[in-house]
């Protein structure tokens, strides 16, 4: 799904708690949350997670978005909310207690042969541009946020383009593949008009 406006910080009774704070997603441009869809993730212009769906009345209406809201829990309120390490977040994701407030944790390491590899411009309206001075057995497969694969072929060029003007503005992951040394990376490229 995808929402053209920011979502609203708001306060609402959830599971007895009167004062709760979630974000609040009033409707959506692209795409809608039918039941099921709970725990899915809210993403920022970053591609970071920002939030989990937790309720709301958005859902089809036959094949037509019904205009309803959705919930998301704040992840920074799940942070540190709680009384025991199985209710926070941080105890999970910073159990060394390091004190970073954003991470990027789609990564594979960056193997020497992306040492020659430049990927521009990102974020990217209408063409992502790569220069592949390295290996003649480059490919690359470009998946939207959801995991749909949108893209894929071969890079022998020094110069290819991968043309993204048809897509909608959001998060996608670029994964370079080096058949030679038998290398990947994944990259995550935003397109924004």
């Amino acid at each position: 799904c995808r929402d053209d406006n920011a979502p609203t910080k708001v306060n609402i009774n959830f599971n007895g708690n009167p004062s709760t704070s979630v974000w609040r997603v009033g409707n959506w441009e692209l795409g809608v949350t039918e039941g099921g869809s709970s725990g899915s993730a809210l993403f920022d212009p970053d591609g970071r997670i920002i939030g989990q769906l937790a309720g709301g009345s958005a859902a089809c209406s036959g094949t037509s978005n019904n205009g309803g809201f959705d919930v998301y829990g704040r992840f920074d309120v799940s942070w540190d909310f709680g009384n025991t390490t199985a209710t926070r977040l941080s105890d999970w994701l910073d159990p060394q207690g390091t004190g970073a407030t954003t991470t990027d944790i789609l990564n594979s390491p960056d193997f020497q042969f992306i040492g020659n590899i430049s990927i521009y411009p990102n974020p990217a309206s209408t063409v992502i541009n790569i220069m592949n001075n390295n290996s003649s057995q480059l490919s690359y497969e470009l998946y939207s946020v959801s995991g749909q694969l949108m893209k894929a072929e071969k890079l022998p060029n020094v110069n290819n383009s991968i043309a993204v003007d048809t897509f909608s503005e959001g998060v996608y992951f670029l994964r370079l593949i080096d058949k030679a040394s038998n290398n990947t990376l994944i990259k995550r490229i935003i397109v924004k008009r």
